[in-house]
């Protein structure tokens, strides 16, 4: 029985560690310890797409609900922590693109530019360990 509980645990570890999503190649640092994959992807189509998903950098885990930012422009990632912008036509300006889920800290790519038809710009936040301040609780202080 003991020797059955070591082969499913060992068996359920290997799959975890399996299914788990690491980045292919060496990510792009950023000022944290968070970082991103950009791959420009010509598909001769009109308009351009970017896209990609969130993923906890630690676990490898999508992100839900977090935001995805290119200039003025803000969307939410679906369950499965994926995100889609549509640019209608060629755009001649340098763009970057930003990441935030609650509890996990900012990541921003770098200045690119639109010289293709696709942008895959996958995220992979870690956790803010900041202490959250609680401003009701801080006495003596006022605005």
């Amino acid at each position: 029985m003991k020797k059955n509980l070591i082969i499913l645990l060992v068996t359920l570890l290997t799959l975890n560690i399996s299914c788990t999503i690491r980045p292919k190649s060496t990510l792009t640092p950023t000022n944290n310890a968070g970082g991103y994959l950009l791959e420009k992807i010509n598909s001769k189509g009109n308009p351009t797409n970017i896209s990609g998903t969130i993923y906890d950098k630690l676990t490898g885990l999508p992100l839900s609900h977090s935001v995805v930012t290119m200039g003025c422009l803000k969307v939410k990632t679906t369950e499965s922590g994926e995100y889609t912008f549509t640019v209608n036509g060629p755009l001649s300006v340098k763009v970057f693109l930003s990441a935030i889920s609650v509890g996990y800290l900012e990541v921003e790519t770098r200045m690119f530019d639109f010289k293709t038809d696709a942008i895959k710009c996958d995220f992979f936040l870690v956790e803010d360990l900041r202490p959250l301040i609680d401003c009701v609780e801080i006495g003596g202080l006022s605005n």
